[in-house]
């Protein structure tokens, strides 16, 4: 596990699109904008959001992607108040803001359709997304088949960022799997990139088509894998020195992990019924929770009868300790929620009421406790919702 920067004023409906100067809250005394309803729509009414970011340590900054009615990144500096556009005619499915210098972004260009033939490609910004280098040395991936859909940085050493470069496969006719996942370290802050992350040297492990990487923000060198392993044996592995070296572990047969979430001691894996072709290409599919409390030890699944829910779309942990997701009701396919846990999953509740429109992605702004949520079909947009 992607140009000279275009100054172009866009209308987005009712928010005005300008070139700001950057400025950090302790500089500026930026205030974040008070909620005014439940859920808030901030921008890009009918735009289809691919991506999105929140600055860790400077949340007045947040990234977005767009694919239509524009291929763009957009960044804003003050809450989403006004936006302006740091890259254009671009698409990526993966941004991210550096955890230790927040004025660092990295975006992956991705290249559309699975065969679509462009190359995978990395830039990185080091002033806030005004002007980009290639920061793609040592990454080689196939054209069209391969485009980086993670980005995972260590917590504590800032040398050490980890990619995946993605989600095809495919299935031969001994029910075997044939993988083309890739997956790259940087050492040097991502100043270069190589394939020193091999999960496969495992024997035990066989052929491992990696979907997704996280990293604990408690342990330094240790990363979270969701894998799909021969003939679905295993669904996670965990690497304590850098990728150097993992252990893995089958947690439920007959499903397939897509991606992981991890924070303090809990583990979220999303698994699927159907292993997942392409990140960017939906298939109607189930999706279930599988939820660690202790470091991914041991896991439960979220149980379809205790919550409504068929699918999952995204899900995050926040510092507070809450596990959120949007998920697909079961009850009805053609309703969304938002689901929130603030007892480490033991209860749950929709974060909000009477809203059922197609909900996907999410981002937090933990500072001000602002959850930023994309609607994908019925009143597209980018919406915020303030955490009690």
């Amino acid at each position: 596990m992607r140009k000279i920067l275009f100054i172009i004023f866009v209308p987005i409906f009712f928010l005005g699109c300008q070139k700001d100067e950057v400025i950090t809250p302790d500089e500026s005394g930026l205030k974040p904008p008070q909620q005014k309803n439940e859920i808030d729509l901030i921008g890009f009414a009918g735009h289809d959001i691919k991506a999105i970011a929140v600055n860790v340590k400077e949340p007045n900054n947040i990234l977005i992607s767009t694919a239509k009615p524009g291929e763009r990144i957009y960044i804003s500096s003050n809450y989403g108040l006004s936006w302006s556009i740091a890259k254009d005619s671009f698409y990526s499915l993966c941004l991210s803001f550096d955890l230790h210098k927040p004025s660092n972004i990295y975006i992956a260009h991705n290249s559309g359709p699975s065969y679509a033939l462009i190359p995978p490609l990395l830039l990185k910004s080091n002033d806030y997304g005004q002007t980009w280098v290639s920061a793609d040395s040592g990454i080689l991936v196939g054209a069209g088949e391969r485009h980086i859909t993670t980005i995972s940085m260590d917590y504590f050493n800032q040398n050490f960022i980890y990619l995946v470069a993605t989600a095809n496969f495919n299935i031969q006719p001994s029910n075997s799997f044939a993988y083309f996942s890739q997956t790259f370290i940087s050492t040097n802050g991502g100043v270069s990139f190589s394939q020193d992350i091999d999960i496969n040297i495992l024997n035990s492990i066989g052929w491992v088509f990696v979907g997704d990487f996280a990293t604990s923000n408690l342990k330094t060198g240790t990363i979270y894998a969701a894998i799909i392993g021969d003939n679905n044996n295993y669904d996670i592995a965990e690497s304590s020195d850098f990728g150097v070296s993992w252990t893995a572990k089958n947690i439920i047969d007959n499903w397939y992990s897509d991606f992981i979430r991890v924070y303090n001691n809990f583990v979220i894996l999303k698994v699927t019924d159907y292993p997942r072709l392409n990140k960017e290409l939906i298939y109607k599919y189930k999706g279930r929770i599988l939820l660690s409390k202790d470091f991914g030890n041991s896991f439960t699944i979220l149980d379809t009868n205790l919550i409504d829910y068929s699918d999952v779309n995204d899900m995050l942990i926040t510092p507070e300790g809450y596990i959120i997701f949007t998920a697909t009701l079961n009850s009805d396919p053609s309703k969304s929620t938002i689901y929130i846990s603030k007892d480490g999953g033991i209860s749950w509740q929709n974060l909000v009421n009477n809203d059922f429109d197609s909900k996907t992605l999410l981002a937090y702004d933990s500072k001000n406790k602002f959850l930023y949520v994309v609607k994908d079909r019925v009143n597209k947009g980018l919406y915020r919702i303030k955490l009690n």
